[in-house]
């Protein structure tokens, strides 16, 4: 299995910042090293308001579409769809 290399770096974040972070990794049941590299990573891509109720808006149309043609389709598009939002939770 490949491991990314990693390097310790001191800095200071303000606490508030902590206890944020903090949290957030024991709701998903993940450290906090993890949380603060998933926020990095995702920093230039937030999930705001307008990327969530678009995201929410296509899977509405895609459900209206597959209701004439398989209703089964709906179930997954629903289950998948609500996946992705406990995902970017």
């Amino acid at each position: 299995m490949y491991k990314i290399k990693t390097i310790l770096k001191p800095i200071r974040i303000p606490e508030d910042i902590i206890n944020d972070i903090e949290r957030e990794a024991e709701k998903k049941g993940t450290d906090f090293s993890k949380e603060v590299v998933y926020r990095l990573r995702h920093y230039k891509h937030p999930l705001t308001p307008f990327i969530v109720i678009k995201i929410q808006n296509i899977v509405n149309r895609a459900c209206a579409i597959a209701m004439r043609y398989s209703p089964e389709i709906i179930k997954e598009l629903q289950r998948d769809v609500n996946d992705l939002w406990k995902y970017l939770k």
